[in-house]
């Protein structure tokens, strides 16, 4: 079995994936993608690949090819106890993500789809989820332009929703990070034990781990304070009809 988590840039997605490390017995790779993986914080230094973070950070040898992501991803699999695959699911939506897996960032229009679970099927038992969080603070993190980050973003939930996937919402991990992540581990039959004392320490991991980051600097897992905006980008996020659209369908308010 390997279990997926499906999670957009700047949703939370690595203080859970600190956590989910934690556990026994858990093998878990950070922001990977059959497009490649994510560079994170860590920049050339990143290991991007299956095999990369599989031989780097885990000391397992794979005997598949680099580029083959799926025989990657199952032979690891035969390999350790439990196996989660973070996915770096923002390069599938957003334009001109796209990369190699050994050269430099290349244009690409997004397939709208995640790759990760096309590229397993069949191949694998799979266990996906999402961990989401309110688009209007996913924008508000992000920054950019507004009207492209929510037809993306709500491309993203679109899929979410075609394909059923368990949603996980940020701002319930960070109310209860105890209770959310045992609901995570009995959906995906992980062996559940406290870790909110040792996941800063976790180190196998791709995303926003710098110190200066509000999250880090919070010292435990906590609900954030909004970021405060101006009242002209508040107008403007509240009249995006596709941001509303997205958070409608994730249950979340409509309005900043």
């Amino acid at each position: 079995m390997v279990t997926v988590m499906l999670c957009f840039a700047r949703s939370g997605g690595t203080v859970l994936n600190k956590c989910l490390g934690c556990l026994p017995d858990v093998v878990i790779l950070s922001e990977v993608n059959p497009l490649g993986g994510s560079w994170g914080k860590r920049g050339k230094d990143s290991l991007t690949t299956v095999k990369a973070q599989a031989e780097g950070w885990y000391g397992i040898d794979l005997d598949s090819d680099e580029n083959d992501f799926a025989g990657c991803v199952v032979e690891l699999s035969q390999k350790c106890k439990h196996l989660i695959l973070r996915d770096w699911s923002f390069v599938n939506f957003f334009p001109n993500m796209g990369m190699t897996l050994i050269d430099d960032k290349i244009e690409l229009e997004p397939p709208n789809k995640f790759l990760i679970l096309d590229e397993l099927e069949g191949k694998c038992d799979v266990k996906p989820f999402a961990f989401v969080r309110d688009g209007i603070d996913v924008y508000l993190s992000r920054g950019g332009k507004l009207h492209q980050f929510a037809e993306v973003y709500l491309n993203y939930i679109n899929e979410l929703v075609r394909l059923e996937i368990p949603v996980c919402r940020y701002e319930d991990f960070c109310v209860a990070p105890d209770s959310i992540l045992k609901d995570i581990c009995a959906y995906a039959d992980l062996p559940y034990t406290d870790v909110l004392t040792q996941y800063p320490e976790f180190t196998k991991v791709h995303g926003d781990i710098l110190q200066s980051s509000r999250g880090m600097k919070q010292g435990k897992i906590a609900p954030l304070e909004r970021i405060k905006v101006s009242n002209h980008i508040i107008a403007d996020m509240n009249d995006c009809v596709n941001l509303q659209l997205a958070n409608k369908l994730l249950g979340y308010p409509i309005s900043y």
